[in-house]
C-alpha cells in the first residue's frame, strides 16, 4: 500500500500568507501615519513662519514710530531690515510699511500672513 503525503507545501503556503497579511497590516499603518509625520512637519514650519510674520509687523510697527518721531523734528534714522537667525524671512507690502500692511513670513516653503489696518 502506497500512502500519498497530502500536507506537502502547507507550510509554504501558510507562510506566504502570513507574509501577506503582515505586509497589508504595514501599507495600512504607513498610509495612516505618513501623512500624520508629513503635517506634523508642516505645522512646525507653519509656526516659524507665523514668528517670521510676527516679527515682520513689528518691525513695521517700528519704523512707524521712528516716522513719527522723524516728522516731529528728533533726529532718527530708519534701522535696516532684520534677518532672522533660524532661516525664516518676511516680506511686506506696502514696501514703505504704510496702512495697511500685509506681512508674509516664510519658512521652508511654507507662507503666513497678517494683515493690519488702523
Amino acid at each position: 500500500m502506497i500512502k500519498i503525503n497530502r500536507q506537502s507545501g502547507v507550510a509554504l503556503l501558510v507562510g506566504v500568507m502570513l507574509v501577506s497579511v503582515l505586509i497589508s497590516i504595514m501599507l495600512t499603518l504607513s498610509a495612516i501615519f505618513i501623512p500624520k509625520l508629513r503635517l506634523a512637519q508642516e505645522v512646525r514650519k507653519s509656526v516659524s513662519a507665523m514668528y517670521a510674520a510676527d516679527a515682520g509687523v513689528e518691525y513695521c510697527l517700528y519704523v512707524d514710530k521712528i516716522n513719527e518721531q522723524i516728522s516731529a523734528g528728533f533726529p532718527e534714522t530708519i534701522p535696516n531690515k532684520p534677518t532672522l537667525n533660524n532661516g525664516a524671512n518676511f516680506t511686506f507690502e506696502p514696501v514703505d510699511c504704510q496702512f495697511p500692511i500685509r506681512v508674509y513670513g516664510e519658512y521652508q516653503g511654507v507662507r503666513r500672513f497678517f494683515e493690519i489696518s488702523l
